[in-house]
């Protein structure tokens, strides 16, 4: 079986019903930051996280969380991450590190401005 579509770019969408993985960056302030807008999904539709890569300026507490109205579940963990330093983890394209609320947005929150990286999700039914 190939997952190569007829212009040679891979499309595990197409082949073997795996949902588009999209990368975005993010950079947080003190508090939560939106990253993804899961409000707009529909059809009981989430967001599901595959990977993420941080780093940080200061030490500090950065929790990856599905946040809906007035309610925020981590994805993750806690995680304390040192002054310039950084810390990743990759749950495959298949089961992933976890998956939003349906309707929720995936967060990310830092007790410390200068934490910035890059995460890699999908929208899945």
């Amino acid at each position: 079986m190939s997952f190569m579509s007829v212009d040679g770019t891979r499309s595990a969408t197409k082949h073997a019903g795996i949902p588009q993985i999209i990368t975005t960056t993010f950079n947080t302030a003190a508090g939560s930051t939106l990253v993804v807008d899961g409000t707009g999904l529909t059809g009981g539709q989430k967001i599901k996280l595959h990977s993420f890569l941080m780093s940080s300026d200061t030490a500090g507490t950065v929790t990856i969380a599905s946040s809906g109205v007035g309610s925020e579940t981590t994805l993750v963990g806690h995680l304390e991450v040192l002054a310039d330093s950084s810390v990743s983890q990759d749950g495959g394209s298949i089961n992933g590190l976890g998956i939003c609320d349906a309707g929720s947005n995936l967060s990310v929150s830092s007790a410390t401005t200068g934490v910035d990286g890059n995460l890699s999700y999908s929208i899945v039914p």
